[in-house]
């Protein structure tokens, strides 16, 4: 181990031709004593630049005080971040290619085209300029942001801590099993089929919608209910207006609606009749729910 000092000047017109700063070459950081500052020294083992400040040695781009602003200036500056562990992945930050600001990763501007580090793996790019910033894979426009706030997309969105995209309607295969009579009266109704039974979740809303078909048995009864999909239950009560085709008796307007807490919705008609017996059923409808 060892330390090597170089003196870089000296002070001219001093009487002790005191040197004006020192310049140590260290095998180890931990080598490096107490110098006066604006000494610089490189320690090999950590393969930095350090300069001596009232506090000690400190990292020389850093806080050292060598490079308050970073100038690089030429027409295509860069900065390249190169990491050991994974070489063929390079990361850089562009300024001025079309008078932008770009970060790429496994992505390099030749002048003319971007060219993949790695042709073997996904490429990212993140463009800003002076109204907007826009994100890319594989040179794909994912999404961007306007200087007017709008937000530009493809693909889907989802709500953190969820894997169903928000604002695509989905299609729920029929089961019988999801719908049933209400009221504990000992009715029965049997789900015959669906034209429409869908949901599409937006933001902390669930919307359904919804035109069902069966038939009622056993003792009169007066609601319908169908489940949540998604293990998901009303966080505020909802309820909305509903169609109600019952052949004992005709349409007629029926209401649709969820309590806070349940995971089912209710249907039934708006005079809270019952429905006649061995009658057939279509109730539609739409409800917004609340959802945590």
């Amino acid at each position: 181990m060892a330390v090597i000092q170089y003196v870089i000047g000296y002070r001219s017109g001093a009487a002790s031709n005191a040197p004006v700063a020192s310049f140590y070459l260290a095998d180890t950081y931990a080598e490096l004593t107490a110098s006066p500052i604006g000494d610089l020294a490189f320690a090999k083992d950590v393969q930095a630049l350090f300069m001596a400040t009232q506090a000690g040695w400190k990292y020389a781009y850093d806080g050292g005080g060598i490079f308050r602003d970073i100038l690089i200036y030429k027409q295509q500056p860069r900065l390249i971040l190169q990491g050991t562990d994974n070489p063929n992945i390079v990361a850089r930050v562009f300024a001025a290619v079309g008078g932008r600001l770009d970060l790429s990763v496994n992505q390099n501007y030749n002048g003319s085209a971007w060219v993949k580090d790695d042709p073997n793996q996904l490429a990212s790019l993140i463009t800003m300029g002076v109204s907007s910033l826009t994100y890319y894979t594989d040179l794909s426009v994912r999404w961007g942001v306007n200087s007017d706030g709008s937000v530009v997309k493809t693909g889907n969105t989802y709500e953190y801590g969820r894997s169903n995209p928000s604002d695509v309607w989905t299609d729920i295969p029929f089961n019988s099993n999801s719908f049933l009579a209400g009221g504990g009266v000992g009715g029965v109704f049997n789900a015959t089929g669906i034209q429409v039974f869908g949901y599409k979740l937006a933001g902390k809303s669930l919307i359904m919608n919804f035109w069902i078909e069966g038939t009622t048995s056993g003792n009169p009864f007066a609601i319908v209910h169908f489940y949540l999909p998604l293990s998901l239950s009303a966080a505020r009560t909802a309820m909305n207006g509903a169609f109600v085709a019952d052949s004992g008796v005709g349409p007629t307007a029926g209401i649709v609606y969820i309590y806070s807490g349940q995971n089912y919705v209710t249907i039934q008609k708006a005079a809270q009749t019952n429905f006649a017996v061995g009658a057939t059923l279509n109730l539609a409808g739409q409800i917004e729910i609340p959802i945590a």
